[in-house]
């Protein structure tokens, strides 16, 4: 289902948490909303979409962000591709894209994100495809960046425990901007991580 917000900005409580079911849509249009954790579906297949032509969504988070399946083959995407404005305020909490099933004689799980045209993403890690998997199949993580795009994190790791990872820009962009500092902004810098097999 769909949930359309107009009338005025913060149309929902402020301090409450946007929980996703298997496939759903907030449809912000061109108001602001803040909201406290945004909470995905990890155990079936779906997409979850997050728009608004002029809007904002604003999260500030009491725990960590995770996009991904959590049960064999289970794959979420989240495509925030439609909304104008997205930022994540999160101070000492990890920002991280990928499946995450972890059993033997499963099959990989994913997790997908299509960012907003401009995002703001402060976190203590921002992790794409990372997660844990002692088995010889490999879940995927992938982010596909919008025009504008500020990444603050102290840690960044693209494809962990042997799980393929994808880090790119959407589809018909024009001069697309990345910008990475630490969590701290300003001229902080990010340990980027590429790849570890364990």
């Amino acid at each position: 289902g769909t949930l359309a917000l107009s009338g005025g900005n913060n149309r929902l409580p402020t301090g409450n948490d946007l929980v996703y079911g298997a496939t759903s849509t907030l449809d912000v249009g061109s108001t602001s909303q803040t909201i406290r954790n945004l909470v995905f579906n990890s155990t079936a297949t779906g997409t979850s979409t997050i728009t608004g032509s002029g809007g904002a969504l604003v999260s500030n988070p009491t725990t960590n962000l995770v996009i991904g399946g959590n049960s064999s083959g289970a794959t979420r995407t989240v495509t925030m591709a439609g909304l104008s404005t997205f930022t994540f305020n999160g101070v000492g909490r990890a920002f991280s894209v990928g499946g995450v099933h972890d059993a033997s004689g499963a099959s990989p799980s994913g997790g997908t994100l299509l960012l907003a045209q401009t995002s703001n993403i402060t976190a203590a890690s921002f992790n794409v495809g990372t997660g844990s998997n002692g088995f010889s199949y490999q879940n995927t993580g992938t982010v596909q960046l919008g025009q504008t795009t500020v990444l603050n994190a102290n840690t960044i790791i693209v494809g962990g425990e042997k799980n393929v990872a994808t880090l790119n820009y959407q589809a018909g962009l024009t001069n697309p901007v990345l910008t990475i500092r630490g969590t701290s902004g300003g001229s902080t810098s990010a340990n980027i991580t590429v790849s570890t097999n364990s």
